[in-house]
């Protein structure tokens, strides 16, 4: 398999990558909402066996800075073995047929940074 094609929910609208074998995409976006701001950023990479994403998202509200990433992993032949609603999000279907997602696995765990809780001592 030279490139591994998959859907991603990105910006509230579903979006289909392709992502050759070697390559690395990235994408990221931030602005500013009702109380600050928010963010979100993926790189997503394709090494011939496994599709790998990094990725982090965010932002500051009157509860202060919340910064999460996580890492996730999925092999080739799970790239399209989720049913796309089964997340919740809207507009699941691509001309006429339901979009099915990867199974991303977790291979390194989430980090979350709480601003107000590592003031409290949490």
């Amino acid at each position: 398999m030279s490139a591994a094609r998959f859907w991603v929910f990105w910006r509230d609208s579903w979006v289909k990558l392709s992502v050759r074998q070697g390559q690395e995409l990235k994408a990221s976006h931030s602005a500013p909402d009702e109380e600050g701001f928010h963010y979100q950023w993926s790189i997503w990479r394709f090494d011939g066996l496994a599709v790998f994403e990094q990725w982090g998202n965010g932002g500051r509200d009157c509860d202060g800075r919340i910064d999460r990433c996580g890492h996730s992993v999925c092999h080739p032949s799970q790239l399209a073995s989720v049913p796309a609603y089964d997340d919740g999000t809207p507009d699941c279907l691509h001309d006429g047929r339901l979009i099915m997602r990867p199974a991303w696995e977790e291979y390194k765990p989430v980090e979350i940074r709480d601003q107000y809780a590592e003031m409290a001592n949490y």
